[in-house]
Parts: structure tokens; C-alpha cells; sequence
């Protein structure tokens, strides 16, 4: 008797992807994926997009410019200035210089967050980040943090060499601006369409620039190319 081997092979089948578990697919069939979403941006025009605008950040300007601003606060008898007067006129700052001037004063990278822009690298140097102060040669920094506050230490002078004459005005204006506002109008003013357009990210200094500025497009030809090799 001659047996079929073929008949008799068991018929093998591609393994079986167990799926996560968790809520069904939008076609209610099981615990299948979410489908993945296409971005709706043509791959031509994704491809000729430019590279946001990034500048390199100064910390020595930084470092200046939060002392000058203690001092201003020493001497405007309103008391310490908190974290989120420091942080928004900084950001006030950068943002006028840049429209004025076609460069902001620090380079920073901006987040924005609930209650306003955030220049990441100044608020970790407001709390003294040992990276921080290695790069720039330091044990510590003129304040000192009590909660929200910032309070100036000592009676040493601002480095005010590594401030250009208008980074010094602008920046003044900017914080006279920030420490004239309560919390909640302070929060409303930095409010704006850069920090509306970053949906919580990081904001793009393209954003930054006013959209009546007469000089936008200009501004954004001489910066998209080169913003990461100048000296701010």
C-alpha cells in the first residue's frame, strides 16, 4: 500500500501576531491599532521647507542680564522679582530685538508653556545648573532662589561688556513692561501668535517676527541660512 505523504503534511500557517491589548480599532473589531496617521503636508513641499531658524545660545548674556534686572528691581523698591517676570521679559526682549534689530539678544530655545513662553536655557541658569556653570567657568551665580523669587546676592556690578547698547534698552523696556503687569496680564501679553502657533512646543523665531513688520521677508532671507553662525 503506498501512502500520500503530501496528504498527510499538516498544512503550516504564518504565525499569529498577538495584538496589544487595549480599546478597538475605529472599526470596533477587536484590540487592533489605531491606524497610523498620514501627514496631510505634500512630500514635495515637506521637502522644500526650510530648517527652523536656531540661533547659538549666548549664557554670558544671559548671566548679565538677569543680574541687571535684580539690580533694576533692587532699586525700583517693588521687591524681589519672581521667576515669571524674569523669564517674560526676557522673552518680551528677544522677541523686539529680533523685529528691530534682525537678532534676539540670548538665542535661547523658547517652550511654550500654560502660563507663557519659556527660555529653557536662562530658567536653568536662574537655578544654577552645574552644566551651566562649568561652561561658564563659575562656582555660582549672583542670586539665590526662594521659591518663585530671585534674589540678588552681594554688590558686584553686572557684566554689562557682553550687552550691546540696544540688547541694554531693550531689555530695560522689557522688563519695566513685565514688572508693570500682574501675573494674569503678564501671562495674557506673552500670550501671542508665536506661542499660539507652537500649540505648546517649542516656538519658532520665524513665529516671533510681527507679520506687519515691513522688514519680515527680509529678516527671514538673511536668517535662514545663517542664524546658527552669528554672534547674537
Amino acid at each position: 500500500m503506498t501512502l500520500d505523504v503530501r496528504a498527510r503534511a499538516p498544512r503550516v500557517w504564518p504565525p499569529r501576531v498577538r495584538q496589544p491589548r487595549g480599546r478597538p480599532g475605529r472599526r470596533g473589531r477587536g484590540n487592533w491599532p489605531l491606524p497610523a496617521v498620514r501627514c496631510s503636508i505634500p512630500r514635495e513641499r515637506r521637502r522644500a521647507m526650510p530648517a527652523p531658524i536656531r540661533f547659538r545660545f549666548r549664557p554670558q548674556k544671559a548671566v548679565a542680564a538677569i543680574h541687571q534686572m535684580l539690580f533694576w528691581a533692587r532699586e525700583d523698591g517693588l521687591g524681589d522679582p519672581d521667576l515669571h517676570t524674569i523669564l517674560k521679559a526676557c522673552y518680551f526682549a528677544d522677541k523686539a530685538h529680533l523685529n528691530a534689530h534682525w537678532r534676539p539678544i540670548f538665542g535661547a530655545t523658547y517652550r511654550a508653556m500654560a502660563y507663557g513662553p519659556v527660555p529653557l536655557e536662562i530658567y536653568e541658569l536662574i537655578k544654577a545648573e552645574p552644566l551651566w556653570l562649568a561652561e561658564l567657568g563659575r562656582d555660582d551665580v549672583p542670586w539665590r532662589r526662594e521659591g518663585y523669587r530671585v534674589i540678588l546676592t552681594g554688590n558686584d556690578q553686572p557684566a554689562l561688556e557682553h550687552l550691546s547698547l540696544s540688547d541694554r534698552e531693550a531689555l530695560e523696556t522689557a522688563f519695566r513692561k513685565a514688572r508693570g503687569l500682574t501675573f494674569n496680564a503678564r501671562t495674557a501679553a506673552s500670550h501671542d501668535q508665536a506661542w499660539e502657533r507652537a500649540r505648546l512646543g517649542l516656538i519658532r523665531y520665524e513665529d516671533m517676527i510681527a507679520e506687519d513688520n515691513p522688514d519680515r521677508e527680509a529678516i527671514l532671507d538673511a536668517l535662514s541660512e545663517d542664524a546658527h553662525l552669528m554672534d547674537v
